[in-house]
């Protein structure tokens, strides 16, 4: 509420200092912190402090709503990513592939924790890069159902779509969801004392 500027509505004269100042929340009128003698609205009755107060605990309960929703939901995202990692490095053993004993893959595995752990810690650039290879599993497994759908086995057809589920919530909860971005935030913020 703009405190400065406005006419006190006690005694008529223009409020010069924001500290000099309190205002009711309910009926947007001002007064001089002098003029009252308590912090009762002399227009509403209504206790401008209690009235504070309370809008000020909701508001704190509000905000850690949204915080312990962004950390669920980080956690999720974190435990499909390891899923999603889990689910590449193993499928080539399972299928009985030769390229389960290539090592880039289990390079790439430790690059993508090492992400994880960045992007828990609160940094965007550690977001954004790993939301890049998550957005290219979505595209490599929609390529895949795309051009060999009606050919592909019902093994590998199980695997993309379980690649393609993860990525897609994984892709969700690191670029879309309000709430991990003000968990990540938070996260950047040095502890409240």
């Amino acid at each position: 509420m703009q405190t400065v500027g406005s006419s006190c509505k006690c005694c008529g004269k223009p409020i010069t200092f924001s500290a000099d100042a309190i205002g009711c929340p309910r009926c947007k009128v001002v007064f001089h912190r002098a003029c009252l003698q308590d912090s009762v609205c002399l227009h509403c009755g209504v206790d401008m402090a209690k009235l504070a107060a309370r809008e000020l605990d909701a508001q704190q309960a509000s905000q850690e709503s949204l915080l312990k929703s962004g950390r669920r939901q980080m956690q999720l995202c974190m435990v499909l990513l390891g899923v999603l990692v889990l689910h590449h490095l193993l499928v080539p053993f399972v299928m009985g592939s030769s390229n389960a004993y290539r090592i880039m893959p289990w390079v790439q595995g430790l690059w993508i924790a090492g992400l994880c752990y960045w992007t828990y810690s609160g940094h965007t650039w550690a977001r954004l890069i790993l939301a890049i290879p998550v957005i290219t599993t979505i595209l490599s497994c929609l390529t895949l159902l795309q051009s060999e759908g009606a050919t592909v086995n019902a093994a590998t057809m199980g695997v993309t779509m379980v690649s393609l589920a993860c990525a897609t919530v994984i892709a969700w909860f690191l670029l879309g969801s309000r709430s991990v971005r003000y968990f990540l935030a938070a996260q950047r913020q040095p502890p409240r004392q």
